[in-house]
This record gives structure tokens, C-alpha cells and sequence, in this order.
């Protein structure tokens, strides 16, 4: 009865499928927040990030805002002693650091906390983004929101777009 009426092109199907649509969106907000303890845990004053990666991409964001417009191109600290140069283009400095140096982050904390959160906004992006081509390449509506959901809970597209999560694999 509720998936016909999901489907059936009555005057409450658009709302009931609008309703579920932004329902599917707060579960994946939920999901991709649902780690918030470990990573506020007080271990040092900072927050705790999932992997390596996501530290390195901070340093590389945090050098990015104290010196913008300059990215980062050699640094020391890789191939210790003798450093090297970064081999990680700058799309990622430009497309998350360019919003948070506009919003006025210029603490380490303030970084620390955008940053977490603008990827879960890079998470839902991309989760819309799969909702429209999903609607342009199949024409069955039951199909758009399962698409969505499967967006939402597939552990490929939350691990890298949850809190604690820096890593330009959520703008992929």
C-alpha cells in the first residue's frame, strides 16, 4: 500500500517522495556524524582525524591560509631529512580553502572544525549529484530514491565525507 501510493502519480505522491528525500538526506547526515565521539575525544585539544592523510591535508590547508594565495609546492618535512616536493595537485586547497579563508577560519581549532564538517557538505553534494544522474539515466522513479539511500549508507561514499575525514576523495 505505502509503495503504491509512493509510485502512483496522485495528488500526495511528489509530497510523500519530497518527504523521504529530505528524510534520506538527515539519515546521511546521521551516519556521517555518527563517529563525533571519537573524533572530539579531548586526547590533546584538537580534534582526532580518522587517518594520516587527513592530518597531512590540514597542514597543507593550514599553509594554504596563513599564505594564500600560495600552495604549498615543497615541504621539508616529506622525505625527511631532505624534503620534497608535494605531489598532490592544488584543487583540493583551492576548493576547500578558498570557502574557509572567505568565511574568516584563521585559528587552528576554527580550521579544524570547518573543515570537518564543509566535507560532510562535500558528502551531500556528491550524494545529489548521484540523485540526478540517477534520474537522468533511469527513467523509473522507484529507482531515484534507492539510489539515494544506497548514497547515503555505502561505506565508499561515508568514509571519506564523515567527520574527522580530510581527504579530496569526498569531491570524487
Amino acid at each position: 500500500m505505502f509503495l503504491r501510493k509512493l509510485f502512483h502519480e496522485g495528488v500526495e505522491a511528489p509530497l510523500l517522495r519530497t518527504s523521504i528525500f529530505f528524510l534520506i538526506l538527515f539519515a546521511a547526515v546521521a551516519v556521517r556524524v555518527s563517529n563525533y565521539e571519537e573524533v572530539f575525544k579531548p586526547f590533546s585539544g584538537h580534534l582526532n582525524f580518522l587517518d594520516p592523510d587527513s592530518y597531512y591535508q590540514l597542514r597543507r590547508l593550514a599553509h594554504f591560509i596563513t599564505h594564500f594565495p600560495e600552495v604549498m609546492r615543497f615541504d621539508p618535512f616529506l622525505d625527511w631529512p631532505y624534503g620534497s616536493r608535494v605531489d598532490w595537485m592544488p584543487g583540493l586547497m583551492w576548493v576547500v580553502g578558498l570557502p574557509l579563508k572567505l568565511l574568516g577560519v584563521s585559528s587552528y581549532d576554527g580550521l579544524e572544525t570547518a573543515v570537518s564538517f564543509l566535507m560532510i557538505g562535500f558528502g551531500l553534494l556528491q550524494m545529489l549529484l548521484l540523485y540526478f544522474l540517477i534520474r537522468r539515466v533511469i527513467p523509473d522513479k522507484r529507482f531515484w530514491l534507492f539510489g539515494l539511500f544506497l548514497g547515503a549508507i555505502l561505506p565508499s561514499m561515508v568514509r571519506y565525507s564523515c567527520l574527522g575525514q580530510v581527504d579530496h576523495l569526498s569531491l570524487i
